[in-house]
C-alpha cells in the first residue's frame, strides 16, 4: 500500500510561492514559524526549515524551535540549514567588508548572527535527540572554481537586496 505525501510550505509572505504548475499534494500557507496551526501537533514526520537567521530575532528562536518540536511527530526527523556570517571563506577584503555590514544590520535588527553554531544546544534544550551538525563554507570568488562564482552571485544578490537597509543605517553612503 503507497501512502500519499502530503508537502506544506509557509513563509510570511506569498511573493515565493509558485504560482501555477502546484502538486495537487503541495499547499503553501502565509503563517509565521512562531505561531504554528494547533491542528498541526505532531502531524510531521519531517520538516526542512532554512535561511531564518536574517528573519527571526535573537528572542523568538526559542519559540520557533518549540512550535517545530510541537508539530514534529515522535521519532520525526528535522533538518535545518543556517547561515553564519561569523566565519567568511575566504577572507578576502571585500566579503569581510560586507561581513561588517551583515553584521551591524544584524546587531541593530536583534537577529543572531552565529545562530547556525548555537543551534546544538538550542535543540537539546527543547528535547530534539540524536542531534548531529554539519558545516560547510560558502566559497567566494574564481578561485574556487564554479562553486565559489555561485558564491559570489549569492553574496552579490544579498547585498543588493539590503543596499537600501545599508543606506538607511548610514552604514554606506550611496547605494552603488
Amino acid at each position: 500500500m503507497s501512502k500519499t505525501i502530503e508537502l506544506h510550505g509557509i513563509d510570511v509572505s506569498a511573493r515565493q510561492f509558485p504560482q501555477d504548475g502546484v502538486p495537487v499534494n503541495v499547499t503553501f500557507n502565509v503563517m509565521s514559524i512562531t505561531e504554528l496551526p494547533q491542528q498541526w501537533t505532531a502531524q510531521f514526520d519531517f520538516i526542512h526549515q532554512r535561511y531564518l537567521f536574517g528573519a527571526l530575532r535573537g528572542e523568538e528562536w526559542p519559540t520557533a524551535l518549540s512550535e517545530l518540536y510541537r508539530v514534529l511527530k515522535p521519532g520525526g526527523k528535522i533538518q535545518l540549514v543556517e547561515g553564519n556570517f561569523c566565519t567568511p571563506n575566504p577572507q578576502t577584503p571585500a566579503v569581510l567588508a560586507v561581513q561588517k555590514l551583515q553584521e551591524k544590520v544584524f546587531e541593530v535588527r536583534g537577529l543572531v548572527t552565529d545562530i547556525a553554531l548555537r543551534l546544538p544546544e538550542m535543540l537539546d534544550a527543547y528535547g530534539f535527540e540524536n542531534i548531529t551538525s554539519q558545516t560547510k563554507d560558502m566559497p567566494v570568488g574564481k578561485q574556487w572554481g564554479e562553486i565559489g562564482v555561485q558564491g559570489t552571485e549569492n553574496l552579490g544578490n544579498v547585498v543588493r537586496k539590503m543596499s537600501k537597509l545599508f543606506l538607511e543605517l548610514g552604514l554606506v553612503e550611496t547605494q552603488e
